[in-house]
């Protein structure tokens, strides 16, 4: 393969990497197989972690291929989140702690099919699951595929799917049934994200920026509501009065001054429905108990 692919996509705004891979391998007539083992073997690196931490040479050698700035590559990563924590991509070990909570989908995604059906790209926040709605279609995002009821994108942290970029699904499927799952996703209708949840995704998309966020005139910092969420999620499903209380046990014995040690993240709720129900809940709780609280890092 030349030092230069012929042709040389760039990655899409909010593109994660394992889709932009799949546009490039594509564009250039190479299935993602093939060009996986051509990047690895002329990297002389194994490409895992692939959406957050993928080898350095790996990186190094697709922006060789590509013509691409580095920078851009970066920004196909889960890291570019400041919520995200850098992770060694040496040890095999690495995501553990950063997937434990199911708050960051490695070998999953969600996906909003208008998207896909627009641009067929796969957006790398829809590896985070405080991301429950589409703004710019006003959708919830979808979990899983209707033809062969798996997680979209069930694959191994560095593999690509052999159906290339788009919106067919592509899941493996169990023997017998046919290689890889046909269905293709933008078939799919989203229901509609109710207004609270919408306006609650506006804050988690300035959240993610890193950027503070509103509460009802109150300005908060932007990893520490995200780091709330994380918190309060499960418990204000099953017990809303629970959550208030341990909210605000811990603002009156905590002053505000960053995340610390006082809650601790809490699983993310499966179903997308469930995790957009509680976001609009903890909006509610904050709202109520002011000043906020400090968390556990």
């Amino acid at each position: 393969m030349s030092t230069l692919l012929p042709i040389r996509p760039r990655p899409a705004p909010e593109e994660a990497l394992d889709s932009y891979l799949e546009r490039v391998a594509t564009a250039n007539g190479v299935t993602t197989s093939g060009f996986v083992r051509q990047l690895t073997a002329e990297a002389r690196a194994p490409l895992r972690f692939t959406n957050i931490a993928p080898p350095p040479p790996i990186l190094d050698m697709l922006a060789s291929w590509t013509g691409t700035d580095p920078d851009l590559l970066q920004d196909c990563l889960l890291t570019r989140y400041p919520i995200i924590p850098s992770i060694d991509s040496q040890n095999r070990h690495g995501t553990r702690s950063v997937v434990a909570h199911g708050w960051v989908l490695l070998n999953r995604s969600q996906a909003c099919p208008w998207c896909l059906a627009e641009t067929g790209v796969w957006k790398i926040a829809w590896r985070l699951a405080w991301v429950t709605a589409c703004l710019d279609h006003e959708r919830l995002l979808v979990t899983d595929c209707p033809g062969c009821q798996k997680p979209l994108r069930t694959t191994d942290h560095g593999a690509l799917r052999p159906a290339g970029p788009g919106s067919i699904c592509g899941n493996p499927r169990p023997q017998g049934q046919g290689k890889r799952c046909p269905f293709d996703l933008s078939r799919i209708s989203p229901p509609a994200a109710p207004p609270p949840v919408l306006q609650q995704q506006r804050r988690v998309e300035r959240a993610l920026r890193g950027a503070e966020v509103d509460l009802d005139g109150h300005s908060m910092d932007g990893t520490a509501y995200l780091q709330l969420v994380q918190a309060l999620a499960a418990g204000v499903l099953g017990r809303p009065t629970a959550a208030q209380a341990t909210l605000s046990r811990a603002t009156d014995q905590v002053p505000w001054g960053g995340p610390s040690a006082v809650i601790r993240v809490r699983p993310a709720p499966r179903p997308v429905r469930l995790r957009a129900v509680a976001g609009t809940q903890i909006d509610q709780i904050l709202a109520q108990n002011w000043p906020p609280i400090s968390l556990a890092a």
